[in-house]
């Protein structure tokens, strides 16, 4: 099996909310628009699927469930302007969606590129 690229990434996880806090459905082109902007920067992306999860409220107490879709991009290691500019667009995003915050995560990966034969 012949590899085409094996090195050092990181690994770039946002969440998008699919919901406003009001609990309204996110316009379909402003998941697009975002989307877009995240390929923008890293090439390209994967979406990993709609994730659950909830956090309390400081304030209330209250538990507060939400939905995301978990979007990932890996960029070469030695480029760290796009995790720079990754997580500049998250805090846009925050705004984007009207949200306190953004989910925002970065990880060391080793991937590897599998070619045919």
């Amino acid at each position: 099996m012949k590899k085409c690229v094996c090195d050092l990434f990181k690994k770039v996880t946002i969440l998008l909310p699919t919901h406003y806090n009001d609990g309204s459905v996110v316009e379909e082109y402003k998941l697009e628009n975002a989307l877009n902007r995240i390929a923008d920067i890293g090439g390209g992306y994967t979406l990993d699927g709609v994730v659950c999860g909830a956090w309390r409220n400081p304030e209330t107490g209250d538990i507060k469930k939400e939905t995301m879709q978990k979007v990932w991009v890996v960029v070469n290691d030695a480029m760290v302007a796009p995790i720079f500019a990754f997580r500049r667009l998250a805090g846009e995003f925050a705004t984007y969606f009207n949200q306190e915050c953004i989910y925002f995560e970065v990880e060391d990966v080793d991937v590897q590129f599998i070619s045919r034969g």
